[in-house]
């Protein structure tokens, strides 16, 4: 599915008036970022699966702390 088809999707989903009370909060958001991508130029959403990395971490989570200086695992909480 392209992102311009979810964004056709998302825009004529219907629901009743208790699962739109419930899910209209995050819908938007899903629009929202659906309308970003859209307007990036970005056609079709790539969804990758969790790496294991050198130190068996798992995601980019990990990655991005270390890079950001926020040190993971086990030697950081004993340090502080």
């Amino acid at each position: 599915m392209t992102v311009a088809q979810a964004r056709e999707f998302m825009g004529h989903l219907e629901l009743s008036v208790e699962q739109a009370a419930i899910a209209d909060k995050i819908l938007e958001e899903i629009r929202q970022r659906l309308l970003f991508l859209d307007e990036v130029g970005l056609e079709y959403p790539v969804a990758r699966s969790p790496r294991v990395h050198a130190f068996g971490r798992r995601g980019a989570a990990h990655s991005i702390g270390d890079f950001a200086g926020f040190a993971s695992g086990r030697r950081a909480l004993r340090a502080r």
